[in-house]
């Protein structure tokens, strides 16, 4: 009687903790509310593509990633000084493995800086001369003030913005933003130093310029 009994208590014991998991797996499947949202945003990182060229020259573009040296071969377009009546001399020799100046010599080099980027930027330029031996080679920007060395160039005021240099962190439009920088070069011919021009002459000394580009983002 008593294994009945206690068969008996078992089964009403796990009858009635079955109704308690049953009543506790209906509470929580169906007695609340439940709300879900979800939403994905994708974004792609703007494009940055800047680079510089010779001036109507397509094919020989170097792309600037932060800083570049631009390597601007300003002493290939060389030509004499214009005579009166308003034609060129061709006096010089110009070789193709080397570019020659000499008293009465001058040229100008140009070069584009195309901001491709889908952010705006600025550029700034800077100018090094390598001149051990003083080649008395002046540089403009517009042709017209010249300078006899290139930190004055560097140094150039803006001709609208009081207190800005002409070169530094100048604008670049978003997408296609274009500008050109021009650098003149000349050495003046009988400039009243005719000894150390001929010293020049015999020892044939080498002059360099480079051209520094760093193109930035704008924030």
């Amino acid at each position: 009687m008593q294994f009945i009994k206690n068969n008996s208590t078992r089964i009403v014991i796990i009858i009635l903790s079955l109704v308690l998991i049953t009543c506790c797996s209906v509470g929580a499947t169906f007695a609340k509310y439940t709300t879900v949202a979800e939403g994905t945003s994708v974004a792609r990182v703007a494009k940055w593509s800047v680079l510089a060229r010779e001036n109507g020259k397509g094919g020989s573009e170097v792309y600037v990633g932060g800083a570049s040296q631009v390597f601007v071969n300003i002493f290939k377009y060389l030509e004499d000084t214009d005579t009166a009546d308003g034609t060129t001399e061709n006096d010089v020799a110009d070789p193709a493995d080397k570019n020659i100046i000499a008293p009465g010599t001058k040229g100008k080099f140009a070069f584009d800086i195309i901001n491709n980027s889908e952010v705006s930027a600025e550029y700034t330029v800077v100018f090094t001369e390598n001149n051990p031996e003083d080649v008395p080679i002046e540089y403009s920007l517009d042709g017209t003030d010249w300078f006899d060395n290139v930190d004055a160039l560097n140094n150039m005021p803006h001709a609208s913005e009081p207190g800005k240099k002409a070169l530094v962190d100048v604008p670049l439009a978003i997408q296609n933003g274009e500008d050109t920088v021009t650098i003149h070069w000349r050495w003046v011919f009988e400039r009243g130093n005719d000894t150390d021009d001929t010293q020049l002459g015999i020892e044939q000394p080498e002059v360099s310029l480079t051209v520094t580009l760093t193109v930035d983002q704008v924030d």
